[in-house]
């Protein structure tokens, strides 16, 4: 009998091409690495998006997502730091599945005039193209799609020899399988690691948030199954903060640290980074923001209680504690960059701090031992 388990889930065959170009396992000797260091880890944008391998961009609808992404490619292109961090330069595709070419357009326009570049210094290195209204599907029924093949011929140009970036807007459009089914999932990632691999790019997938996104859970950020944030090797969520601003945080980071926050406002419609506070007037905000944040979570402990990082409850620390006599005028966005921090500077840390009734651990923020 024979006992071999077949996932019928996969209804596609790994293509030819790609398995010929797998390595052999004895090419894995680690004689290799006898001499030498290993080379770092090379970054299209510094910290944010390494290069050869898929970072997601995570992000309810209408925040503006798009709009960021196409600001990177222009970057990228343009050779000026994005959102303040240093860029690779060289040529950069987007594939938006979603916004019509006008739509593009007048964007471009305002991203342009933002960073102080003209059209023709972008012309031959930038490539924005909408897809709207046409099949755009890269992945359907368990493998790869004639588009699929025509997008990585078309990336074999040698106008795109310097190709740096790519992105691909958004999965919802270009994923034709379950969201919710992992080995799909993590094959179409592993499929689109491949494909940023043997072009020496990066690729920025733009995906939504799910519905029930937990701040103590990065894996559970993007909607779907957890295999769209364990496949990416980098993870940024954007997230509102009121009408005029939104912060962009680096929420997994397999080469790097993660927790980097980056605060942003928008200017003429386009998002850039908040220096507002920097400088030593908000090295001291941020100072005090943490010192408060300590005390309350400190005042909040010896009554016996606990506060939590996940903001759809009623015991998210930065509301709880802008609440109490001593938070001395910060806001609540002053407190969540704070508690940041802290996580980051692993001074404060998310442990058990109860026991319910029925046995399963209660989890809030506690200092660090």
């Amino acid at each position: 009998m024979n006992s071999t388990f077949i996932d019928t889930r996969v209804k596609a065959e790994q293509r030819e091409k790609y398995a010929e170009q797998a390595p052999s396992i004895f090419d894995g000797d680690v004689s290799r690495w006898l001499k030498g260091d290993p080379p770092p880890v090379p970054f299209v944008i510094d910290e944010l998006i390494p290069a050869r391998m898929v970072t997601l961009l995570v992000s309810p609808g209408g925040v503006g997502k798009t709009l960021l992404a196409q600001t990177a490619l222009t970057a990228v292109t343009a050779g000026q730091p994005f959102l303040g961090a240093p860029v690779a330069v060289g040529s950069a595709v987007g594939v938006f599945a979603e916004d019509p070419s006008e739509v593009l357009w007048h964007r471009q326009r305002r991203i342009n005039e933002e960073l102080g570049v003209e059209m023709g210094d972008l012309a031959g290195s930038l490539y924005c193209q909408s897809f709207a209204g046409v099949d755009a599907t890269l992945w359907r029924g368990g493998g790869t799609t004639a588009f699929f093949n025509k997008l990585e011929k078309e990336l074999q140009d040698p106008a795109l020899s310097d190709l740096q970036l790519l992105v691909l807007d958004n999965s919802a459009l270009l994923f034709a399988d379950s969201e919710n089914d992992r080995v799909p999932v993590s094959h179409f990632i592993q499929t689109l690691n491949g494909l940023a691999k043997r072009r020496g790019c990066a690729i920025l997938l733009i995906t939504h948030t799910s519905k029930s996104d937990d701040a103590n859970d990065s894996s559970r950020a993007a909607s779907g199954s957890t295999a769209w944030i364990n496949g990416a090797r980098s993870v940024l969520k954007l997230q509102a903060e009121g009408d005029d601003a939104a912060v962009l945080r680096l929420i997994k980071a397999n080469h790097t640290r993660s927790g980097k926050r980056t605060p942003l406002i928008w200017r003429n419609g386009v998002l850039v980074r908040d220096t507002s506070d920097e400088g030593a007037e908000g090295l001291a905000k941020r100072a005090k923001a943490e010192r408060i944040f300590l005390e309350g979570l400190d005042e909040i402990a010896g009554r016996g209680d606990y506060v939590t990082t996940a903001k759809q409850g009623g015991r998210f620390a930065p509301k709880v504690i802008a609440r109490m006599h001593i938070a001395d005028g910060l806001k609540i966005a002053d407190l969540e960059g704070a508690m940041e921090a802290l996580l980051t500077s692993r001074r404060i840390e998310i442990a058990t701090v109860k026991k319910h009734a029925n046995g399963s651990p209660q989890r809030g923020l506690v200092r660090s031992t």
